[in-house]
């Protein structure tokens, strides 16, 4: 992702609107390490009403901090909070060749591959779901 996109998208993506939106609306799991934030979730069911399907939304680790299994014990924890859900899906970027291992490694199957306008950049994005009602 261009450098550009990624200041678009964070601009937007955390603006204090939608940042509490999401504090009311979601689920936000914190990592830290020694008193410093080291990585974040955020499962999201919004738009579904009986909410049995999920979106992780956000998932971020920062680099000095991946490999460290810091990122498999906020997902594990998420996915111990989503309750009754049945699938939780995440897009991916088709790039992210770490990001979709890792998500393969815990289950997580592509159920699609498309192209979105992200802020006005064009990405290959790789969908991926988990089924729930079957690895709980």
């Amino acid at each position: 992702m261009s450098e550009e996109a990624q200041a678009d998208f964070l601009r937007n993506a955390y603006s204090k609107q939608v940042m509490n939106k999401r504090v009311e609306d979601t689920i936000i799991l914190v990592a830290e390490v020694n008193d410093r934030v080291v990585g974040f979730a955020n499962f999201s069911g919004e738009g579904n009403e009986q909410q049995s399907a999920y979106l992780l939304a956000i998932y971020i680790i920062h680099p000095d901090f991946q490999n460290q299994k810091i990122g498999s014990a906020l997902l594990n924890k998420g996915l111990q909070e989503l309750n009754e859900a049945k699938q939780l899906i995440v897009d991916v970027e088709k790039e992210n060749h770490d990001g979709i291992a890792f998500y393969k490694g815990r289950g997580f199957e592509v159920v699609k591959q498309y192209e979105e306008d992200f802020f006005g950049h064009h990405l290959q994005t790789v969908q991926m779901s988990l089924d729930l009602c079957n690895s709980k």
